[in-house]
């Protein structure tokens, strides 16, 4: 796309008052939470508020109070994956308008990032929204410049990547998700196919840990634990699109989600925990890399995402999961490890393959369960029963339908945060499994004695 600019402008003779930019246009019922998502990756800005006068029929306008004539000299289509042209227009003072019956008058709201030799501006109004690359050195050092307009278009096109593909007048209308802060892709042909879709929100409901209850062989060789995050289950697609790296976030809901990526060194899939009040994303698992699946078992996979380079994602630290032998379970391990977004501890299965049914578990300081809100404001499973009554003076607002975690105190529930990623109640077999774990009341010196006594068992046999 560089290389195109380059020749464009090399027919154009610049004089003063030109005025050169890459022109992204955006829907406007985008452009809030696309800027939300930028200002994370770029936090300071210029912000400007303009009146604007402007007529269709001529090329006059006045910004707050100064007349000016703007004529577009060059307006023509950049070959991108996302829709954008290259503009050149040349500005000069004017006189006022004879008339201004046939102007309208807007406000001109702007977010102006500087990059290098580059600003970057987020400009809305009712008339358009757009994101705009400008040149903002010296003319006579245009054409050598436009090498380093590479870094900030790539970071515009990984904030804009829910629109590839795609024009303004064939975008499906896609609510934003309630519980993820990125843009729901909307094109008429989805990036990651449907099969695949499918299949990576199989693997990850076959990779959900149940509660640790009595009975439950935590012991063996091929056991490994790590720590377990309060965050959200996503599935990162990332691809190469025509040079550009996107990424498209895949949740145990409907939908895609378009999430910022810069770089990244192949395509690859991984199965990843983000916590969004911290950014941080955790990966702990890779179904794909290259374009080939990942087979073998969790540990020649571990293996094979200990050597793949993680993507770049602007606004978001990555990186991978650490996991230990079970025999380190302890109070003062979890205590060394366990931080602010950490609730327990998941035992894998390191020889279980992908796709297969594996037995993972989970340990809970809190055990807790996800239920639904129903008419009467009881707290009900995925059949609709009541798991438990829910305790007096909880000072939550529970609303018909809403999903709620909730944690065991006694016979009773008690709502402690809402749950926006989530439609269903966990099933009765769930409910019970984790009333079960409840009962148990492991502590981690149980856990750390139960380990150590069946390794001495094993060895002595």
């Amino acid at each position: 796309m560089i290389k195109v600019a380059q020749d464009i402008l090399g027919r154009v003779q610049r004089t003063e008052g030109t005025e050169i930019e890459i022109r992204f246009p955006i829907p406007p019922r985008y452009f809030r939470l696309l800027h939300s998502q930028f200002v994370h990756a770029h936090p300071e800005s210029i912000y400007t508020e303009s009146e604007l006068k402007y007529a269709d029929a001529n090329d006059l306008r006045c910004v707050d109070g100064r007349w000016e004539r703007k004529r577009v000299a060059i307006y023509e289509r950049l070959p991108c994956v996302i829709p954008c042209r290259l503009c050149v227009c040349v500005e000069s003072p004017c006189a006022p308008a004879a008339s201004m019956r046939p102007y309208r008058t807007i406000i001109r709201y702007r977010w102006t990032y500087l990059i290098g030799s580059w600003r970057v501006e987020w400009t809305k109004s009712k008339r358009s929204c757009n994101v705009e690359l400008e040149y903002a050195g010296h003319l006579d050092e245009l054409q050598m410049a436009l090498p380093s307009a590479e870094h900030p278009l790539r970071m515009i096109m990984a904030h804009l990547a829910c629109l590839a593909h795609c024009n303004e007048r064939k975008l499906r209308t896609v609510e934003f998700s309630r519980h993820l802060p990125f843009a729901p892709y909307a094109g008429s042909k989805s990036p990651v196919l449907l099969a695949a879709h499918a299949q990576y929100q199989r693997y990850m409901a076959m990779g959900q840990p149940i509660s640790l209850i009595d009975g439950a062989d935590i012991s063996g060789t091929s056991q490994l634990v790590s720590i377990k995050y309060d965050g959200m289950r996503i599935v990162l697609a990332v691809q190469d699109r025509d040079g550009l790296s996107v990424a498209w976030g895949i949740t145990r809901k409907d939908g895609l989600w378009s999430v910022p990526c810069t770089h990244a060194p192949c395509a690859m899939v991984l199965d990843c925990e983000i916590m969004l009040e911290s950014r941080r994303i955790v990966v702990f698992d890779i179904y794909a890399r290259d374009g080939q699946p990942c087979t073998g078992t969790y540990r020649d996979r571990l293996a094979k995402l200990a050597e793949t380079e993680l993507p770049i994602m602007p606004g978001y630290t990555i990186e991978r999961k650490a996991f230990y032998p079970a025999s380190v379970i302890g109070p003062a391990w979890y205590a060394t490890n366990a931080g602010r977004e950490s609730d327990g501890i998941i035992f894998h299965d390191s020889d279980a393959v992908l796709g297969s049914d594996c037995r993972m578990y989970k340990w809970k300081p809190v055990h807790t369960v996800d239920l639904m809100v129903d008419r009467k404001r009881r707290m009900v499973d995925s059949s609709y029963r009541v798991f438990m009554p829910c305790c007096a003076g909880h000072g939550k607002s529970l609303k018909k339908g809403d999903i709620w975690e909730c944690a065991i105190e006694d016979e009773h529930v008690r709502p402690l945060c809402r749950r926006r990623d989530k439609t269903r109640a966990n099933a009765p077999h769930v409910c019970n499994e984790i009333a079960s774990a409840h009962s148990c009341a492991w502590t981690l010196s149980g856990l750390q004695e139960v380990i150590g006594t069946r390794k001495r068992k094993i060895a002595s046999i």
